[in-house]
């Protein structure tokens, strides 16, 4: 808002609706130094070394958490992966990306819905899930965040910090 009304001053309008979180939502952040699509992916492959561990990590929180649905995004070759495996036929033995963990939880019934980044808008096929997650969030693009840093005010440092505050 801030970045907007600098641009455009009193002629922008804002209504703003603030809510909290359910009680049972637990946030978690869990930093992967991998998590760039092209660290864990060469042109549409996934790198199964890079992706195991943040895969066996998801599955240690969903069963932590008992969780019985789980919602997924991630960059799309990622996705598309993960999709794949979800839609084979039972018995087929998992990628070597897919940790036994994973495998587990969904050979035990757990169902997994995979999207990918860019394509979420309207999604409502999460609504019912246990527990909701996103591997290798993207970054928001360095020249616009520069730019909104500017408009602000702000070195793209501050803007960063001030950012994660909104």
């Amino acid at each position: 808002v801030d970045v907007l009304r600098a641009l455009w001053g009193d002629a922008l309008e804002v209504a703003s609706v603030e809510v909290q979180d359910a009680p049972v939502v637990t946030r978690r952040f869990l930093p992967w130094g991998h998590a760039a699509r092209g660290r864990h992916t060469i042109e549409g492959q996934v790198l199964a070394e890079e992706t195991r561990g943040p895969l066996r990590r998801l599955a240690e929180l969903a069963t932590e958490g008992g969780a019985r649905k789980i919602g997924l995004l991630t960059h799309k070759p990622l996705a598309d992966a993960l999709r794949a495996w979800l839609a084979a036929p039972p018995g087929l033995p998992p990628p070597a990306f897919v940790p036994d963990e994973l495998a587990a939880l969904v050979r035990a019934g757990v169902e997994v819905s995979v999207g990918h980044f860019g394509a979420q808008r309207g999604l409502n096929t999460w609504a019912g899930c246990d527990m909701l997650a996103t591997l290798g969030d993207p970054w928001p693009n360095l020249g616009a965040s520069h730019a909104e840093a500017a408009a602000l005010g702000l070195t793209p440092e501050e803007w960063g910090k001030w950012a994660l505050e909104q």
